[in-house]
């Protein structure tokens, strides 16, 4: 790292904030990084990539003073005289290519004493990925099961009480990001103002995807409660495929027909006339029946529902908990707020089997588990909805790759 002391650079921490100063100091394994005239001290090991931006400052020239020597005053004399010359331009593309911050960084590696993977799972303030090996979805006629295909992890949590929690995939070793509602606003405007892309089009791919994942449990019915939202357009679609194995019964949340968007009603005409059903009151109970939670979307708020909307909320949520079924929460469960992890104006929360993200990792749901306002029941997945890969290009908020398919992920 000496060679970076004085450069200004910009650092991506592997906690995923980024970091933009001068290194102004070295520490042993530690760095002093001063910017804004504030200065904040980081372990090498929180590092996880380093861009140099603009090289150190030129020395001052040094003073002569009286006492110097006649030899020392003649060799400051030549250099002024060497300095009157113009000097050629600094090719800065150029020198920065000569810095190697792969060896760099395996040098640092070394030298702090890493362990390897066989003497600890994880080190608790980083992201550790488990397999390079890429989950492929499974057809709707295979009999295997995905959940064997999934890597398991000891947690660390349980005997390092004070861990930092993350998400990794155990499916195709990335490391992955979480996304803001309001980035994901961000995300839906730039697909239809500039890619033409509709929420159908996503809808369609995701419904695909999300009905390989749900054959793959080898339910026999499912029970399905949508939003009139994007949420509830991908269950819709999951649904229509899923007709083709079992049957699938659908309620739509107290919707007014005049209040439906439209590509809910064009997706729910297709669902039955592909022979699925629509109820407008709770359905009878079916232990053999899986529940599908898909009531919100990352900007749904129950606050502003009246109180007899709400009561029917609670009456879903109690219908689902109270299920013997598996039950999988689309995006986030109903009751969770999408933008604050807390709980929203109801008495209770779906607790569901398997929470499924859509496209991306909601930011509230790290944050549900640290806070404690939802455990775990047992896996979390991330589904591709289709998102292009040159997104992540245009907006350099998002710099991480889309999932493809299906895979697990861990909270860790």
């Amino acid at each position: 790292m000496s060679e970076f002391k004085g450069c200004r650079v910009q650092l991506q921490l592997f906690t995923g904030e980024s970091l933009e100063g001068e290194i102004t100091h070295l520490q042993g394994k530690s760095i002093i990084l001063k910017s804004d005239n504030e200065s904040v001290t980081l372990e090498g090991s929180k590092i996880k990539d380093l861009k140099v931006v603009e090289l150190p400052r030129k020395q001052k020239k040094v003073k002569k003073t009286k006492n110097e020597p006649k030899k020392e005053q003649k060799e400051i004399k030549e250099k002024k005289e060497n300095n009157g010359k113009k000097l050629e331009e600094f090719d800065f593309a150029a020198n920065l290519k000569k810095f190697d911050k792969k060896s760099v960084f395996e040098e640092l590696e070394k030298q702090e004493g890493v362990y390897s993977k066989k003497e600890v799972n994880i080190r608790n303030d980083e992201m550790i990925v488990a397999d390079n090996n890429r989950s492929n979805p499974v057809s709707a006629n295979s009999s295997e099961n995905i959940s064997d295909k999934t890597i398991q992890l000891n947690n660390p949590v349980e005997t390092r009480a004070n861990s930092t929690k993350s998400l990794f995939a155990t499916g195709n070793g990335e490391q992955l990001s979480t996304c803001a509602p309001v980035q994901l606003v961000q995300i839906n405007n730039y697909l239809v103002n500039s890619c033409k892309l509709s929420m159908t089009n996503l809808a369609e791919c995701g419904g695909v995807n999300l009905s390989h994942l749900i054959l793959s449990t080898k339910i026999k019915s499912v029970i399905m409660f949508v939003g009139n939202n994007n949420t509830g357009l991908i269950a819709l679609v999951t649904a229509r495929y899923l007709l083709r194995n079992f049957s699938v019964t659908v309620m739509l949340f107290n919707e007014k027909e005049d209040e439906i968007l439209d590509e809910i009603s064009q997706e729910m005409e297709r669902f039955t006339c592909l022979g699925g059903k629509i109820v407008e009151k709770l359905p009878k109970k079916d232990s053999n029946a899986a529940i599908i939670d898909a009531l919100q979307d990352f900007d749904t708020d129950f606050t502003d529902l009246e109180k007899e909307d709400l009561k029917s909320v609670l009456n879903i949520v109690r219908f689902i908990n109270s299920s013997k079924g598996l039950k999988i929460s689309l995006c986030t469960p109903t009751g969770i707020s999408a933008s604050d992890s807390g709980i929203q104006d109801l008495e209770e929360v779906v607790f569901a089997d398997h929470i499924v993200s859509l496209g991306v990792v909601l930011s509230s749901i790290t944050g549900m588990y640290k806070q404690g306002s939802y455990q775990m029941q047992s896996k979390h997945w991330l589904v591709d909805i289709g998102l292009p890969a040159g997104l992540k290009g245009k907006l350099k908020k998002f710099e991480r790759k889309w999932s493809e398919g299906f895979f697990e992920i861990s909270l860790i």
